[in-house]
């Protein structure tokens, strides 16, 4: 049995060298620490200007919210529902995550969401930003009219064909 922990290294060797995602390397990501994982209900947002927020669910709440109906793929197989919450972009917004000023900086930046299990998932500005695609993503705390479990946040990205993107239990949102 010598040869199994030398086979275990090198695969993780291997994983690591070429930038692989591997059960070990998701250990060492950046990951919410045990106290943010227990407030489920809350997420942070950063940004590469600088600026830090901390955003309750009642805080998300009190923002302007839009139902948002979609269908996907899932592991459990079709999913339809209507999703409620506001715009990621007027989440981003109050979290001052961007230079309103300048539209063509925004372009070029990527919008990172990190749930609580360290689930990661990135989209590009330009795809949520109004001045440009647009796209009606939204940090939703309910669905079909329901308070999601565990009072959680979960991103929802319209027309997506699978639901891969649709991080669940948001603890972190970061603007590169």
């Amino acid at each position: 049995m010598p040869q199994r922990p030398l086979l275990f290294g090198a695969l993780l060797y291997s994983c690591f060298a070429l930038g692989l995602a591997c059960p070990a390397r998701t250990a060492y990501a950046e990951q919410p620490s045990a106290a943010a994982a227990a407030a489920t209900s809350e997420v942070t947002v950063k940004s590469k200007l600088g600026s830090e927020l901390r955003l309750s669910l009642a805080d998300i709440e009190k923002m302007p919210a839009m139902d948002v109906r979609v269908s996907f793929h899932s592991m459990h197989g079709e999913e339809t529902a209507t999703y409620t919450g506001p715009l990621l972009w007027d989440v981003l917004a109050k979290a001052q995550a961007f230079d309103p000023a300048k539209p063509r900086s925004r372009v070029g930046s990527v919008v990172k969401l990190i749930g609580h299990d360290g689930y990661t998932v990135a989209l590009a500005m330009g795809e949520i930003d109004p001045e440009f695609e647009g796209k009606r993503v939204i940090l939703a705390y309910r669905k079909d009219g329901e308070r999601l479990p565990k009072q959680e946040l979960r991103l929802i990205v319209p027309g997506d064909k699978r639901g891969g993107r649709s991080v669940r239990n948001v603890a972190t949102i970061v603007v590169e």
